[in-house]
């Protein structure tokens, strides 16, 4: 049985008859409070009953927006990945290569270290195997997206002429994998409960220092 699986059969939508368009606040009502009960208790233990209770919509109007717990989970992943994303990373004017990358990973790993997201990533993990589609959304609205961020940044780098890379696909993986470290993982696996800032500052300038040491045009 998966988390999806419910007892309850899904009532009939009701008729979406004139005058009567679905509500956008009840809908984003619905995703915050559905979201707070997947990250905190997980997809299994939360019914569409709870979620219209917290929400304070009926059954049948969570299952009107949604169709299923499933459709309702797609949403909040989806929905999750979208409000976390890296942004505002491109280069800045007079901004030297260290400080653009440094500032770049800093805000990437504020997203990724973000208890929240951590939380989500291990959701989506239980879920891979029964659903490998919510998965690959999550992929794609979140660390693809962010790649393609640093992408453009590197690449912006290197038309200036601060970096020499032929494969900037591969470059920019290779700069998130190191922001990394192994603070996510501990994250992840409940070892830790935080990355103190000095700390990961001072990875982060290691890792920003090794990154032009292999692709830095000067050396």
């Amino acid at each position: 049985m998966t988390a999806f699986s419910e007892q309850q059969t899904a009532p009939s939508p009701p008729r979406s008859g004139r005058g009567r368009p679905r509500s956008e606040a009840k809908r984003a009502a619905i995703m915050q409070a559905a979201a707070r009960l997947f990250l905190e208790q997980g997809p299994q233990a939360i019914s569409m009953d709870r979620v219209a209770a917290v929400a304070g919509v009926s059954k049948r109007t969570v299952y009107a927006h949604f169709g299923s717990k499933e459709g309702l989970f797609e949403a909040c992943t989806r929905w999750q990945s979208r409000t976390r994303r890296l942004e505002g990373a491109l280069l800045q004017v007079d901004e030297d290569a260290r400080t653009a990358l440094f500032r770049t990973i800093r805000r990437l790993m504020q997203l990724v270290l973000d208890p929240a997201v951590i939380a989500m990533c291990r959701v989506v993990q239980y879920e891979a195997t029964e659903h490998p589609e919510v998965a690959a959304q999550f992929f794609e609205n979140g660390p693809r997206q962010s790649h393609a961020v640093i992408v453009a940044l590197l690449e912006a780098l290197r038309a200036r002429g601060d970096l020499r890379i032929d494969e900037l696909d591969t470059a920019a993986w290779q700069l998130i994998n190191l922001s990394f470290g192994t603070f996510r993982m501990r994250l992840m696996l409940n070892l830790i409960d935080c990355v103190p800032e000095a700390e990961l500052d001072a990875h982060l300038r290691r890792t920003t220092d090794d990154f032009l040491r292999l692709y830095g045009a000067f050396g």
